[in-house]
């Protein structure tokens, strides 16, 4: 069998053209989800932009957007300062609240910049609470490319504590003496 070679048994057909119909669709901006760290890695520079860190997120809430994957791409190395500052805090906060492990080896000064296997250790399962907005860019040659980026990221809510019983405050202590069933 070909490795072109769909599920279908259907040979690839060999184009110049490609189409995606699977797209997924926009999470709104604004919208907050619960999402797992899937993957984390330093990638290589390129023409287009300098080394980043890639930080792949897992929706795992519940409901429509489940099972969706957003790279998030800090550009640690951006010629703007300003961006390249804040990828750098972005990076401590999903550190921060994944494990601290970083942060640590920065601390011990162990290398993290290209280290994989520290980056993956120390973000790998973590899970974050992510607020996504949009972005809209229009071509030179009139298209548009449209897609989610994190616009911040905190730390999953802990689960509520339980209710503590009610106050009552009562007017008197006769009041109180009331209600108590002798």
């Amino acid at each position: 069998m070909s490795f072109f070679t769909k599920s279908t048994g259907e040979s690839v057909e060999q184009t110049t053209e490609f189409t995606n119909t699977g797209l997924q669709a926009l999470i709104p901006d604004g919208t907050q989800l619960l999402c797992a760290i899937a993957g984390a890695s330093w990638e290589p520079e390129t023409q287009f932009k300098g080394k980043t860190v890639k930080v792949m997120l897992h929706v795992i809430q519940a409901g429509k957007f489940k099972d969706f994957i957003i790279n998030d791409s800090l550009k640690l190395f951006d010629n703007k300062a300003s961006v390249a500052d804040k990828a750098l805090e972005k990076l401590m906060t999903y550190d921060a609240i994944c494990s601290g492990q970083l942060y640590a080896a920065d601390k011990n000064g162990k290398p993290i910049q290209d280290n994989n296997e520290l980056l993956a250790r120390a973000l790998n399962g973590g899970e974050v609470l992510v607020t996504f907005a949009e972005y809209s860019i229009d071509r030179d040659d009139g298209t548009k490319i449209t897609g989610n980026w994190v616009r911040s990221i905190n730390a999953k809510p802990k689960s509520a504590p339980k209710a503590a019983a009610p106050v009552i405050n009562y007017a008197s202590e006769d009041d109180a003496l009331a209600d108590v069933n002798f």
